[in-house]
């Protein structure tokens, strides 16, 4: 699922179409945010570019070759330059080289920067949620603002979110959007429908897909 920005016309429907969905039947202002990445993954393509170095120059070093320091300055710095740019063109495997609690912590804090940036944190209810999905890590990260959790029973709330959280999603495009749409629609709905119903005076106040 690329960034929201990027994200087809059918997509984005599906997507807006389950936020709808969920609003019309309940107080909630649901948004869901698109992000290609939360992870810090120039770190970890920098990591690679200096491994693959080090590699090249312990060959050069041990081999029976003789190399001359200016073709070690150079193999080393092409090596270097070729395994970050290897890495950040496939974010896929940046993604498997980190620590899951990493990637998870990256994910979490950057799910509640968004919460804030887009204001879901400032509806006139404080019954925002957010939906935010990190594309390369191909995961999804639930906040909720303290009017949801107040008037959802907790445990109620972790479990629907748990099965969002752990959705797995396929890599691109509309099945992606559409798996995630069934889930939040399946998942979030009956819940806030049933303990955070939609009032006579309920306004759409916040974008739905960003």
């Amino acid at each position: 699922m690329p960034r929201a920005k990027q994200l087809s016309t059918a997509a984005k429907a599906r997507l807006n179409a389950a936020v709808e969905k969920i609003e019309s039947k309940s107080a909630a202002e649901v948004v869901i945010a698109v992000e290609p990445t939360v992870g810090h993954l120039q770190h970890v393509a920098y990591a690679v570019g200096a491994a693959w170095a080090y590699a090249m120059l312990l060959f050069m070093l041990y081999s029976p070759l003789v190399f001359g320091l200016h073709w070690i300055a150079l193999i080393c710095a092409v090596a270097f330059a070729a395994g970050t740019v290897m890495t950040l063109a496939l974010p896929r495997l940046a993604v498997r080289l980190q620590r899951a609690t990493t990637v998870r912590h990256n994910l979490q804090k950057s799910a509640y920067a968004k919460f804030y940036e887009l204001g879901v944190a400032n509806t006139r209810g404080r019954t925002g949620v957010l939906v935010y999905v990190a594309a390369s890590e191909r995961l999804v990260c639930v906040v909720a603002d303290v009017g949801v959790l107040r008037a959802v029973d907790n445990a109620t709330w972790q479990q629907a979110v748990g099965v969002v959280e752990s959705v797995q999603l396929p890599s691109l495009g509309d099945g992606g959007s559409d798996v995630l749409a069934r889930t939040i629609e399946a998942s979030l709905e009956p819940v806030l429908a049933e303990q955070l119903p939609r009032a006579a005076d309920d306004i759409d106040e916040l974008v739905n897909v960003a």
